[in-house]
């Protein structure tokens, strides 16, 4: 049960925002306690208190796919709760199909009032762990996604696979030693590599000569 000081807290830090949320989730006690929560604390419930259409930020408590369908719908940013603690992995899959923060059912009504003002106001809210993960996630992806060429470097790579020195390269393609070596150096931080040599070994690792 919320404590009557924490209610306070949250009272008095509502006093210069204005916040309507629509709150959907599973049934039951958890999104019952979220409710209650909110409203002591003068949280308007669009659809309850307010008009739907009023709705800054979308609670999701314990949510099952037809609640993101229904969140994502009315497009306002989502906010998730889990009751029980959640694994890191819960925390990111959450993240990652559209959640703007994750909070857990025991978080202090203060901190749950911040970061649904923050989301409202078109933010993110990480903890370390959560942009950690996000990052990990980013990285992966990065390195896994093909790696586009343009025309002209795709032919300074060839030139550098048959051993052509810059101003060979410059000559054949009619344009300045200068010219091929920022596009060398573009072509260099694409593939990941920081020689020429490297360059071709990488080339030939993604099948690209």
């Amino acid at each position: 049960m919320t404590s009557p000081r924490a209610c306070s807290a949250l009272s008095a830090a509502l006093e210069e925002v204005s916040l309507a949320v629509g709150l959907a989730g599973s049934p039951g006690l958890a999104i019952e306690f979220f409710r209650h929560m909110l409203r002591t604390a003068g949280v308007l419930v669009a659809g309850e208190d307010t008009e739907p259409s009023l709705a800054r930020v979308a609670v999701l408590v314990d949510p099952q796919p037809e609640h993101w369908t229904a969140a994502k719908a009315a497009a306002p940013p989502i906010v998730v709760v889990f009751s029980e603690p959640a694994n890191d992995a819960d925390a990111l899959d959450a993240l990652l199909a559209g959640a703007e923060a994750v909070l857990h059912g025991n978080s202090p009504p203060a901190e749950v009032l911040a970061v649904l003002d923050a989301v409202g106001q078109g933010g993110t809210v990480l903890d370390t762990i959560q942009a950690r993960a996000l990052v990990d996630v980013a990285r992966t992806a990065a390195s896994q996604a093909p790696i586009a060429l343009s025309k002209r470097e795709g032919e300074i790579l060839a030139s550098i696979a048959t051993g052509d020195a810059v101003k060979q390269t410059a000559r054949v393609l009619g344009i300045s030693p200068k010219t091929v070596e920022n596009i060398q150096s573009r072509l260099f931080r694409k593939l990941g590599v920081r020689n020429r040599a490297q360059a071709v070994a990488r080339a030939h690792e993604l099948g690209m000569l």
